[in-house]
């Protein structure tokens, strides 16, 4: 704690906007900290309490990823994690 990593991931997200981002932290409080530190990055936080996605945090984070956003959340969102969500990361369908 304090040496400055948090700090160094938001200059180097901020300096390569181009690129994509998922940030996973055990922390709620950090991944607040990553899309207050990155605004133009548009960070969105996955949620189970969309009925589009039938109150399912982990397709709500596969549509995020297929969609191109930037995501940042807690380990849980990735808890239960199956083949779907990993093709999405790596672009695989």
């Amino acid at each position: 704690m304090g040496s400055g990593k948090s700090q160094g991931i938001i200059k180097y997200m901020n300096d390569n906007p181009n690129n994509k981002y998922i940030y996973i932290s055990p922390y709620l409080e950090e991944a607040y900290r990553i899309k207050a530190g990155c605004t133009a990055l548009n960070f969105i936080e996955p949620s189970d309490k969309i009925e589009k996605f039938n109150f399912y945090k982990l397709e709500h984070t596969r549509y995020l990823i297929s969609n191109g956003n930037n995501i940042a959340t807690t380990h849980m969102a990735f808890r239960r994690s199956n083949e779907k969500l990993t093709s999405s990361i790596y672009g695989i369908h």
